[in-house]
């Protein structure tokens, strides 16, 4: 646990172009009632904050050993409510964590140092944005079996409480011409706007779509489904000589809607849509944006509870 990886994925509206490593199935749901979930968790934090209640060389297995991890951090460090959902600017960071697994498995004492080490850079990194509201909107969990890390993915939602929210938008303006990718602003007949493009905009106002519980809630068993290049729910386009393509206002609706179909369609059976984000794909001369569909359990809870 001494190695700690820690890097800045990305600044302003989400998503990253996830790194590719051997995932560990997560997705062995539990089938159990949200009170039995909440126990589990519970009883994890428990453990962490009274170490003589662990056991001496005891060992759970991978998967198990996610589970809690990303949980536990959701359950602890995010958003519980509604009116959190008006958060309009997103920051996407991660983490990487060493940890010794052998055969599947690792020391319980080992997932609770590493739930310690990420609950103390998350708040750091929380603690290091200047805005008048802050919270976590969510926390993912990977493994890398290949390398022995815990990877953890967790957005940040900002707001200035003076600005007015963006969770109202209610369609594409007439001023809305976009190039497609690489933060380049917007285009012909219109300027400016750099660290924004089209894929930018898009998730931006997919994820301020989304529904979530009216009470105090959180998640568990998060799962990532991609969407690649040359669907028919996801842009693609070519640059011609200098000039990179541009979508129309008319076309940036086209694709914010095909984006919010497939996120639908894709959908786990028992989980909802938690996230959205698009990032750049290039072949060539080719111009494409794929996505990242983040889905999850919600679990309500007593406000007492949190």
């Amino acid at each position: 646990m001494n190695l700690l990886n820690f890097s800045l994925i990305g600044i302003l509206v989400i998503f990253v172009t996830l790194i590719t490593f051997s995932s560990c199935n997560k997705e062995a749901e539990l089938e159990t009632t949200n009170d039995e979930v909440l126990e589990r968790i519970l009883d994890f934090k428990e453990k962490v904050e009274n170490p003589n209640q662990q056991k001496s060389g005891e060992e759970i297995s991978v998967e198990d050993a996610v589970w809690l991890v990303e949980a536990a951090l959701n359950y602890s460090y995010c958003m519980t409510e509604l009116s959190d959902s008006l958060l309009n600017q997103f920051v996407v960071d991660s983490l990487s964590l060493e940890i010794n697994i052998s055969n599947g498995e690792v020391f319980y004492s080992d997932v609770i140092n590493s739930y310690i080490d990420i609950s103390y850079e998350i708040t750091d990194v929380l603690n290091s944005y200047n805005a008048n509201l802050k919270k976590i909107t969510l926390a993912d969990v990977e493994c890398d079996l290949d390398n022995s890390l815990i990877k953890v993915y967790f957005i940040i939602g900002t707001k200035e409480i003076e600005e007015k929210s963006t969770k109202w938008f209610v369609g594409f303006g007439a001023t809305d011409y976009w190039y497609w990718g690489w933060s380049l602003g917007k285009a012909p007949p219109y300027s400016g706007y750099e660290g924004y493009d089209a894929g930018l905009r898009i998730q931006q106002y997919a994820n301020l779509s989304i529904g979530r519980p009216a009470q105090y809630a959180y998640l568990t068993d998060i799962e990532t489904i991609y969407e690649e290049e040359n669907s028919p729910y996801m842009w693609n386009g070519e640059a011609t000589g200098s000039t990179e393509p541009h979508l129309t206002p008319t076309e940036m609706t086209y694709w914010l809607n095909k984006l919010k179909e497939v996120g639908e369609l894709r959908k786990p059976a028992g989980k909802d849509i938690i996230n959205y984000d698009i990032t750049e794909s290039i072949l060539g001369t080719s111009r494409y944006h794929v996505a990242y569909l983040k889905y999850g359990i919600w679990h309500i809870s007593n406000p007492g509870e949190l």
